[in-house]
Order: structure tokens, then C-alpha cells, then sequence
């Protein structure tokens, strides 16, 4: 019985000292992009008419499968393998020539080993991008964020822009600038942005360039001011003052003419005439005038007779608003109501007599 015990005590031991490596050393393949590619500007550059491959390493447990995919959204290669010996080992995937394309990436279900994307079937990129442009609707603002048109082309594509503002040309941009936009490659890029100048008053320049994914970056702009673009932000925290109205009154229809006066340091650009709750004539833009006058014509009125109270306000370019002015018109109603009436004639009757109630056909206006 004792050596029966010992036996299976040995046995046991025997067992578990096997085990041992796999339970040490027990983990997941990790493969490896294979296909030689040359790196410019954080991207794998890929010689056409490679073949697609990558190599792995199956150390413990035996006998595990990988998979692996080269995608970039629009064409995808795949591969699977295992390790046929059921030993730990390298070996090698092929996913086949990769069509050309920009921004694919290498994946696996077992995990990446170093450089995974983007990736790029071509040449390596050495151009900048070319033909930098920018400009803007108006060079006097007055608000911080102005509207600002840009474009550029490249052999590639752009992948994105850098605005700056500073009151002389800056040093070209660093690849990592954080004040770089990535937008989605295109060539040409145009394409309208707002951009929010220094909240002081005074003249801003303000500097564009743009880069590819090469991390090609445009030149400077140049000594004629493109791609650079100077505003004068002019702040006005004041709404426009001394608004006056007249009106028309009496009148004996129901419209009137309505003048408005005001005055503003950069300028009123619109006015609203209301009469609570009847009529409202939104707000009404104009051109912009220091000195504002404007004579409003045919302004409705409510159809009861007797007094009418107009409101008005305007405003200027940043939208200060003024404090509002009221005046009363008088709608003196002295047209005559006019109407008709008719009475049909039973059928079978005479004209002119009747033999029963009779109807009236009643029409009136006023």
C-alpha cells in the first residue's frame, strides 16, 4: 500500500513540474508589422507593390491562433495562423499587395509590437503644401471672433491649418504646435473659420500656414501680407443713445409714418418699431450711421379707433441695444360705413309681392 502511495506521490510531482513552464510562462502571441516602410513625418511610408505581412512569436500555451488586419476603412487585408507544431515559435503572416491608400492601419487580435499606423502605399512625401491663401469680408470688426476664408493645395493632401495671431511675422510652426487644426485630407482645402482675436483694441495680424501628413508645413507668408490678414478690432460696449421718434397724428387711416433719430459711436445698423401686442416689425437693418435718421412709412395700426402707443429701439454692429422711446398716434376713425342689401324674390310670385316672410341679404363695409 506504502509503495502505491509513493507511486502516485511521484506521479503527482511529475505532473505539476511539467506544468510548470506553461503556468510560468504562459502569454498571448504579439505580432509585428513585417513589410519594410520608411517613416516621414509619423507615417509609414510602404513601397508600392509590397506584399503585406507580419511576424510573431508564439511562446506559451501551444497551439494559439492570430489574426491580423491592414485597413484603412476602404480596403482591408487579413490573415490568420497558429502555431502548427504546438511548440512556442516564430512565424509569419502574409495578407497579400495592399491597393494604394492613405491612413491604414495594422491590427491584431493578439496584440501590436511597435509601429501599428497610419500607413500609406506611395513615396514618401517631400512637398509643401502650396498656394496658401487667406482673407476676410471686413478689416475693421467689431467683434473678437472674425470670419476667416482660407485655402491651400498640395500633392497629397492637406491635413491641416494653423492660425496665430502676433503683432509681427512669427517663426514658422513646429509640427507639435498645439495651435494646429487637423482637418480631413483634402486638395485643395477651402474652407471659412472663425478665429477669436485678443479681446484688446487695436490692429491684430493674424499668420496661416498648413501642413500635409508628411508633416510638410507652408512657408512664411510673404512680404505682400498672404496668407496674413490685419483687422482692426474696434470694441463698443455702448449702445446707441439719444433715439427720438415722431409721428403722424392725428391720422384717419390705419397707418402713419414714424421718424427715428439716434446717434452711435460706431454706428446704428438697425431699428424695430412695435405696437404692443398688434404689430412688431422685427428688427430692420440699415446702413451703418454715426448719426442715424430714418422715416419709417405706412407703419400699421390696430383697427380700433383712438390711441396707439409705438415703441422703438435700434441697435448697432455689436448689437447694443437702446433703451426704448414711445409715442402716441391718434386713429381717428371718420369714414363711413358703406353696404347694400337685397331681397330675392319667392319663386312664383309677382315682382314686389310677397305672400310670406321675406329674406334680407345684408352686405357692409368699413
Amino acid at each position: 500500500m506504502k509503495k502505491i502511495f509513493h507511486i502516485l506521490t511521484i506521479i503527482i510531482y511529475i505532473f505539476v513540474f511539467l506544468s510548470l513552464p506553461a503556468l510560468a510562462f504562459a502569454q498571448s502571441p504579439v505580432v509585428q508589422f513585417g513589410t519594410p516602410y520608411t517613416m516621414v513625418g509619423g507615417v509609414g511610408y510602404i513601397t508600392p507593390g509590397s506584399n503585406i505581412m507580419c511576424n510573431g512569436y508564439h511562446p506559451w500555451p501551444p497551439y494559439m491562433t492570430s489574426t491580423v488586419w491592414f485597413s484603412n476603412g476602404i480596403n482591408s487585408y487579413s490573415a490568420t495562423g497558429a502555431n502548427p507544431t504546438g511548440q512556442g515559435g516564430a512565424f509569419a503572416l502574409y495578407m497579400g499587395v495592399a491597393a494604394p491608400g492613405t491612413n491604414y492601419f495594422f491590427t491584431s487580435n493578439t496584440g501590436i509590437s511597435g509601429f501599428s499606423g497610419p500607413f500609406t502605399v506611395g513615396s514618401p512625401d517631400s512637398q509643401k503644401p502650396y498656394y496658401p491663401y487667406m482673407n476676410s469680408g471686413s478689416f475693421t470688426v467689431y467683434d473678437r471672433n472674425v470670419d476667416i476664408y482660407m485655402s491651400c493645395h498640395d500633392n497629397v493632401a492637406i491635413t491641416g491649418y494653423c492660425l496665430k495671431e502676433a503683432a509681427s511675422l512669427p517663426q514658422k510652426p513646429g509640427i507639435t504646435d498645439p495651435a494646429w487644426v487637423a482637418v480631413s485630407p483634402v486638395t485643395p482645402l477651402s474652407t471659412n473659420v472663425l478665429f477669436a482675436l485678443s479681446p484688446a483694441a487695436g490692429f491684430k495680424n493674424v499668420y496661416v500656414w498648413f501642413r500635409d501628413a508628411a508633416g510638410n508645413i507652408s512657408d512664411n507668408p510673404d512680404a505682400n501680407g498672404t496668407p496674413s490678414r490685419t483687422f482692426q478690432l474696434i470694441l463698443d460696449t455702448g449702445p446707441p443713445t439719444g433715439l427720438t421718434i415722431s409721428a403722424i397724428t392725428p391720422v384717419t387711416s390705419r397707418k402713419t409714418d414714424i421718424t427715428l433719430t439716434a446717434t452711435d459711436d460706431i454706428g446704428v445698423t438697425a431699428y424695430k418699431i412695435d405696437e404692443p401686442p398688434f404689430y412688431s416689425s422685427g428688427w430692420v437693418a440699415v446702413t451703418a450711421a454715426k448719426n442715424f435718421s430714418k422715416t419709417v412709412y405706412n407703419v400699421p395700426l390696430s383697427k380700433n379707433p383712438g390711441d396707439k402707443t409705438i415703441k422703438a429701439w435700434v441697435k448697432d454692429a455689436v448689437g447694443n441695444v437702446s433703451a426704448a422711446v414711445q409715442t402716441v398716434v391718434r386713429f381717428n376713425d371718420t369714414s363711413i360705413p358703406t353696404g347694400s342689401f337685397t331681397i330675392p324674390q319667392p319663386a312664383g310670385t309677382a315682382a314686389g309681392y310677397f305672400t310670406s316672410n321675406i329674406t334680407l341679404s345684408l352686405n357692409a363695409n368699413d
